[in-house]
């Protein structure tokens, strides 16, 4: 029914044109006038076309009409409405956690100020066996259960005058010895493979943060640095996250997300370094030659 609708109107508004132009040649007679093509082929071709330009679309062979929505605004979700984080054990802590947490964990050395309550750990803490010389956890009003993507805000106010049932922590900082190095053993190797490098092998002291450095990545341990020297450590099959900077090492939770995106983009990274190195030895041998 549309597809004889459409050739008719189309045949009426050809006809309507041609009769313009040679209007004793359609149909209507030797004697017939450009006023006779208008009143017996306009009309007709007048309506065809307006019914099929406001009801084709509604025929069922019809290609669907494409709507373009306009897009919503965006739109505040209430921080309780979002998601919830669950805590997770990691050598022996938990994160984030709440005050029985913390005390459940050794962390029973506080003291109190405005802003937090700052809890030592009072058993000795280590990190892939390596020996830290203090554990430390700040307890705010801050809700570090939220959503891992939402920064946790926290009251105001004067932190001492929240319920102890409303104090949490989200990370613990782990402080380690200061690195101290063997000169001539740094400068043998600065100058066999150039550039500004330590090793851990011409440290002469133990348990320090090169040592965990080194301890994260010989364990597996995916490393991406960020501005300020932050070095960032994340494994696949961990929930948490070590960021090491001067003698300090801070582990906290992250999600499961997080990890498997940057895991996935450090070995893209490293898989392109490779390239880039095999390509270039290639191109020094050749020129060898």
């Amino acid at each position: 029914m549309l597809v004889f609708g459409v050739l008719a109107t189309v045949a009426l508004l050809l006809l309507f044109a041609f009769g313009q132009i040679f209007p004793n040649k359609v149909l209507l007679g030797p004697t017939a006038t450009r006023q006779k093509v208008i009143k017996f082929y306009g009309p007709p071709a007048l309506i065809g076309f307006i019914v099929l330009t406001v009801f084709a679309p509604s025929d069922p062979g019809a290609a669907p009409a494409v709507v373009v929505e306009k897009p919503k605004e965006p739109t505040t979700v209430p921080q309780a409405d979002r998601g919830r984080v669950l805590s997770v054990s990691f050598g022996g802590l938990t994160l984030p956690g709440r005050i029985g947490d913390a005390k459940a964990t050794g962390f029973t050395d506080c003291t109190a100020d405005y802003y937090s309550y700052k809890c030592k750990r009072a058993v000795p803490t280590e990190l892939l066996g390596l020996k830290a010389q203090s554990a430390e956890l700040a307890m705010t009003g801050s809700d570090y259960f939220a959503d891992a993507h939402l920064t946790p805000v926290g009251p105001s106010g004067d932190v001492r005058e929240l319920k102890p049932e409303q104090l949490a922590y989200g990370d613990v900082v782990l402080t380690f010895s200061r690195p101290d190095y063997d000169l001539n053993c740094t400068d043998k190797y600065r100058e066999k493979h150039g550039g500004y490098d330590q090793p851990a092998n011409c440290l002469v002291n133990k348990n320090t943060i090169a040592h965990v450095n080194q301890a994260l990545l010989d364990a597996g341990w995916t490393m991406y640095s960020s501005k300020g020297g932050y070095y960032h450590y994340v494994r696949a099959w961990e929930q948490v996250e070590i960021t090491t900077k001067h003698e300090m090492a801070t582990i906290r939770r992250v999600s499961a997300e997080h990890v498997s995106e940057v895991v996935a983009r450090e070995a893209f990274r490293q898989n392109a370094r490779e390239t880039a190195n095999v390509n270039a030895a290639a191109v020094l041998e050749q020129m060898k030659k």
